[in-house]
């Protein structure tokens, strides 16, 4: 089953229930808290890849081109970030 929803941004999503338990976000969540730099960039890109895909990030990067002029990345962690909480928090309302 799929999540959908908006960010409070207006990034429109739509992610797999079970997003919260996808053991590549906690991979990539390593590699974003690294030390290495370059192990940084690809937590980054990995990061947002398990949550919206190949196809989603080139969403994600139109949207944020649209709302900040440029791909920020700081801007994007910050829409995934929220993806994921929502999609946490409705899988959590779903098994209830």
């Amino acid at each position: 089953m799929a999540i959908k929803g908006i960010t409070a941004a207006g990034f429109e999503f739509e992610v797999n229930e079970n997003i919260g338990k996808d053991f590549g976000i906690v991979l990539a969540m390593k590699k974003l808290n690294s030390d290495n730099d370059l192990d940084k960039v690809e937590g980054t890109y990995d990061f947002v890849n398990a949550v919206l895909g190949k196809s989603g990030i080139e969403k994600m990067m139109a949207f944020a081109k649209k709302e900040k002029g440029y791909s920020d990345t700081e801007f994007i962690l910050a829409q995934v970030n929220e993806i994921v909480e929502f999609a946490n928090e409705q899988n959590a309302e779903i098994k209830k």
